[in-house]
């Protein structure tokens, strides 16, 4: 079961990469789930409907990943991202 998976690179300024890695820390969690969380939190705050719940198991009973709900996750998060380059786009060119 091949998923259709993409990464993300991002180009941070200095002082906002800082602070995403003070705030992982201080959270007990990745830059990238800092990242992700803040993102959807943005986008949630804009009226967007961004479904994902970080209490939500991606596990299934048996203790097998759900590649299913991940993949969803996934998507939904590269969706987020594809909107943000957008608005970072149209910012530059103001």
């Amino acid at each position: 079961m091949t998923k259709d998976i993409q990464k993300t690179a991002l180009r941070l300024p200095r002082e906002i990469h800082t602070a995403v890695k003070d705030a992982a820390e201080q959270n007990n969690r990745t830059m990238n789930a800092e990242i992700v969380d803040r993102l959807a939190k943005s986008f949630i705050n804009e009226g967007h409907h961004i479904n994902i719940d970080n209490n939500q198991p991606l596990a299934k009973e048996n203790g097998e990943i759900d590649y299913d709900k991940l993949s969803s996750i996934i998507l939904e998060i590269q969706n987020a991202m594809n909107d943000v380059v957008k608005v970072i786009d149209n910012a530059k060119d103001k």
